[in-house]
């Protein structure tokens, strides 16, 4: 009997070993959803670019005691863009300003819920911050910018920081309105950028 219940004991914590590592096999249908997204975007991003522009993934920047996760980072001769992508299905209420929106979703069974989620332009106001004065600590005086890309197209905002389409990006990263960079400074921010990332 107590050869069983060891037995039993050992399965389990494989079990949970499993479970705790797996991560996309084990994650929620609305994190899922959100996953593929982002994939999706990407791949919508890198058809709107030149070839010689650069195009970063998830990077993780640490400024003054501030950290956060940039989804897609474009660095060309025009500037640093940050393209922040987002999955909400349902509709959304708030303002540019609010802290917080929310989203209104209904299930196939008529469900409706409400819940609260982070406003996207603050978030992407707060990337901005964190990615310029990281830069500009590096040694790099360059002008960032941010976009956010609802792939629903449900903002409730007019915004200069909202996409209004995928085909928005090739327009807004390739627009000249401020001192170009040169190649050699698109490549030193990429390495550093990937440096930070390693």
């Amino acid at each position: 009997m107590e050869y069983l219940l060891v037995i039993l004991v050992a399965f389990l914590i494989l079990v949970f070993i499993i479970v705790a590592n797996s991560g996309p096999l084990f994650e929620s249908p609305a994190r899922r959803a959100g996953r593929k997204a982002e994939i999706m975007a990407r791949e919508w991003i890198g058809g709107q670019l030149d070839a010689d522009d650069v195009l970063l993934n998830n990077v993780e920047i640490l400024h003054e005691g501030m950290r956060t996760e940039l989804d897609n980072v474009i660095i060309n001769r025009y500037g640093v863009f940050i393209v922040e992508v987002k999955y909400y299905s349902g509709e959304l209420e708030g303002s540019e300003d609010d802290y917080e929106w929310s989203k209104t979703h209904v299930s196939a069974g008529d469900n409706i819920y409400v819940k609260k989620v982070r406003n996207p332009i603050r978030q992407l106001k707060r990337e901005i911050h964190i990615l310029a004065g990281h830069l500009r600590d590096k040694g790099f005086n360059v002008w960032v910018k941010g976009y956010v890309l609802l792939t629903e197209k449900n903002s409730p905002v007019e915004s200069e920081h909202i996409l209004n389409s995928v085909d928005d990006i090739g327009r807004l990263v390739h627009t000249a309105d401020r001192k170009m960079l040169s190649r050699a400074a698109v490549e030193e921010i990429k390495h550093a950028l990937i440096l930070d990332n390693e």
